[in-house]
């Protein structure tokens, strides 16, 4: 009956508003924030996705969180000494004799006979940088490793891997507060916005994490299929004119950016520069890589986790060859790296020009091992005495630690 109703008037903030003008405002003013959501959505995931069907950064995350994991073990002895190695597949790469966590826990089972074990734990993956492992820092400040030993690069300055490799999706592992004291900073050149960092947010949540991994395997799998169908559109044998230009656009450009050496690739001239990011054009204190690599060591530091940073390798010899080095400006680079990490109280290892040409296998900078030289021993060669000065450390004060109650107990 009518008498029952409740009257419209009851709850005046859910009154819809009389003017027609005012109510039609409102609808399209609804439908274009519900719509930029549902566009913001499928941007991230494309973005997010790849062309593999159920590939995607979300995978990377879950290997990681899984290393992350094995770190946190409750079965690891206590005594045992645990180093977290963080860097990119350069530092980790398939070949274990080529593997730098590998080699320096082969190196660090002799180290103290007498005393407790240390054991390296690998947190690298591929296309991990400085960026990303920010992300990650707060799960891995609550593993509470003994000892850090990071990886950083020139490569992970690059526009490129910024707003490309740097895995996005991470960001929504930080807290709000954390999220909003990264968006103060020039997040732009990451291609991230403020609204960016709350969507992964809420997309990592736990209930919500699953249906977006969904969405992202999906629009790999859209990608896909678009790809099979515009070569389907033009025959198996045929290409089209789209097609075509592309591709032989692609062969240009790789023509333009490689040559080979002896079977193995370089970039050459302007793509070698643009590789190496702001390494070769003097990177800044004010970068926002260096400033959110310092926000990182802040963040260890205040965790009481002693950190050894390694600046890795470049092929310095055949970059210096093609005539694309300042080095005054390579030395600026060189020296940021230098005084973030000082600040921070970390070690710093400037292996930036540590390997001759013939050790680079590629022109992305992975190195191998040749009959003439271990460019990953030599390299530990240099690693391994900072690591073990911060254990002696650790080892003193766990020590001191111990003997200090028996100490007051005895007065």
């Amino acid at each position: 009956p009518a008498a029952n109703r409740w009257p419209v008037s009851y709850c005046p903030a859910m009154r819809p508003p009389g003017h027609p003008i005012l109510r039609l405002t409102s609808i399209v003013v609804g439908f274009c924030v519900g719509l930029a959501g549902v566009v913001g959505i499928v941007g991230l995931s494309t973005r997010s996705a790849s062309l593999e069907p159920g590939r995607s950064k979300l995978d990377t995350l879950s290997v990681v969180e899984e290393r992350i994991a094995l770190l946190t073990s409750p079965g690891q002895d206590g005594d045992t000494l645990r180093i977290a190695f963080m860097g990119d597949s350069t530092a980790d790469p398939p070949a274990r004799i080529d593997s730098l966590p590998f080699r320096l826990d082969e190196r660090l089972r002799s180290w103290q006979p007498e005393g407790p074990p240390a054991e390296v734990y690998s947190l690298a993956a591929p296309a991990l940088g400085s960026v990303t492992y920010h992300f990650l820092a707060p799960d891995i400040i609550a593993a509470e490793p003994d000892l850090i030993v990071w990886q950083v690069a020139f490569a992970h300055t690059n526009s490129y891997w910024l707003r490309g490799n740097t895995h996005h999706e991470f960001a929504g592992q930080l807290s709000i507060l954390d999220l909003a004291d990264l968006a103060l900073l020039p997040i732009h050149h990451l291609d991230l916005s403020a609204d960016d960092l709350l969507e992964y947010k809420l997309l990592m949540a736990p209930g919500l994490r699953s249906l977006w991994a969904w969405t992202v395997e999906e629009q790999s799998r859209v990608q896909k299929a678009r790809n099979a169908l515009e070569k389907g559109l033009v025959g198996e044998e045929s290409i089209g004119p789209e097609l075509g230009f592309g591709r032989m656009e692609a062969l240009n450009q790789n023509g333009r950016q490689l040559v080979r050496i002896e079977g193995r690739a370089r970039f050459a001239g302007k793509r070698a520069i643009h590789q190496q990011g702001e390494g070769l054009r003097g990177l800044r204190p004010d970068h926002v890589v260096a400033r959110i690599l310092g926000k990182t060591l802040a963040l260890f530091r205040d965790a009481e986790i002693p950190v050894v940073i390694y600046l890795n390798p470049i092929n310095i010899e055949y970059l210096r060859s093609i005539g694309v080095v300042d080095e005054d400006l390579l030395r600026t680079s060189v020296e940021t790296y230098r005084s973030v990490a000082a600040e921070y109280g970390a070690t710093f290892i400037d292996f930036h020009d540590a390997l001759p040409d013939a050790s680079f296998v590629d022109a992305q900078g992975h190195f191998h091992r040749t009959e003439a030289f271990d460019a990953a021993g030599r390299m530990i060669d240099r690693i391994q005495p900072a690591v073990t000065n911060e254990l002696d450390r650790i080892v003193r004060r766990r020590a001191s630690a111990q003997s200090l109650p028996s100490s007051q107990s005895g007065r």
